[in-house]
């Protein structure tokens, strides 16, 4: 499998858009710097499920 391979890991579109936004930039000092922007990323796409062609919500 490639690296990157949406079509069979959905997963990957998920970590794009968090990649992209959220974690876009981030240098925090601790780890919860980023699992809190990826619980922010999380909420985000939950409110919007087009966004990720899902319409169950994601687990953090």
């Amino acid at each position: 499998m490639p690296a990157y391979a949406p079509e069979p890991n959905p997963a990957e579109l998920l970590w794009s858009s968090l990649k992209k936004r959220e974690l876009a930039n981030l240098a925090g000092d601790h780890h919860a710097d980023v699992a809190d922007a990826t619980e922010q990323g999380i909420h985000r796409i939950n409110a919007n499920p087009d966004c990720h062609g899902h319409s169950s919500p994601i687990r953090a």
